[in-house]
């Protein structure tokens, strides 16, 4: 008991240390921490064409301005008909024109030319729900593709005209598979 009475203020010191230490420890423990934003590479990007100016650009909706333009391969041309098809970062190209789907690599700001799969203005193409379909009415042959909304399409080959359909509509009737 001597040693208590004699080391007292040690003692109390110690003894708030630990429980000042203990609570610490019990808050860092049990907090949420503060919120963090993801933000998307396609935050305020709207994909848009000028069939006047032979151009798909990308719209910075929140700048009001485009922040990137690109040319259709090909070297210049007559008339354009342009179009887009996109579901955020996942983007491709349509030159109806010269029938030329391209995939768009929205990270570098460039069209995968290499990548490039006829598609005629006839055909019809979509990009929803992480599946990007081509549609041939003359032949009722589809095409489709998953893909990541989060990521730019790097390859068009699953639906590429010369690629195995995902189905084939009978003519008058239902599908085959």
């Amino acid at each position: 008991m001597a040693f208590v009475r004699q080391h007292r203020s040690a003692i109390a010191a110690s003894v708030v240390a630990a429980l000042v230490a203990t609570v610490a420890t019990v808050l860092a423990l049990s907090s949420h921490g503060y919120q963090t934003r993801h933000v998307s590479l396609n935050d305020g990007g709207i994909w848009v064409t000028s069939d006047k100016d032979g151009l798909f650009g990308r719209l910075n909706k929140p700048a009001g301005s485009l922040d990137l333009a690109l040319n259709p391969s090909g070297g210049a041309q007559s008339s354009y008909a342009l179009d887009v098809r996109q579901q955020g970062a996942a983007v491709a190209a349509w030159d109806k024109g010269t029938g030329r789907l391209l995939p768009v690599n929205v990270t570098d700001g460039q069209v995968l030319t290499d990548q490039q799969i006829p598609v005629s203005e006839s055909e019809q193409v979509e990009v929803n729900g992480g599946t990007l379909a081509v549609l041939d009415p003359a032949t009722n042959r589809v095409w489709a593709t998953h893909l990541d909304p989060n990521l730019s399409i790097t390859s068009l080959a699953a639906v590429d005209p010369s690629a195995r359909p995902v189905i084939k509509f009978a003519a008058g009737t239902g599908a085959e598979a």
